[in-house]
């Protein structure tokens, strides 16, 4: 019996990797990524955080590596 194709509106989908995790624990990756949350969505961003971030200006270095010892982050990163 010859194989047929299967019409595209049938067929499955193709398979997508899960989006991979990693937890941050050093401080200095963690104030990075603070830092950066920071610069790309703005202060209040971070400051709703209540982990000690001010929310009307950019935090300090000083007081990124300070919160970052009171944050637990997850960085997630979806497949391309």
């Amino acid at each position: 019996m010859p194989s047929v194709p299967v019409p595209p509106h049938q067929q499955r989908p193709a398979q997508r990797s899960p989006p991979t995790r990693r937890a941050v624990e050093d401080r200095e990756p963690a104030a990075n990524l603070l830092g950066e949350m920071a610069r790309r969505k703005g202060p209040q961003t971070v400051a709703v955080m209540r982990i000690g971030l001010p929310g009307d200006r950019q935090p300090t270095r000083d007081e990124l590596l300070v919160a970052a010892s009171r944050a637990q982050l997850v960085r997630f990163r979806l497949p391309d």
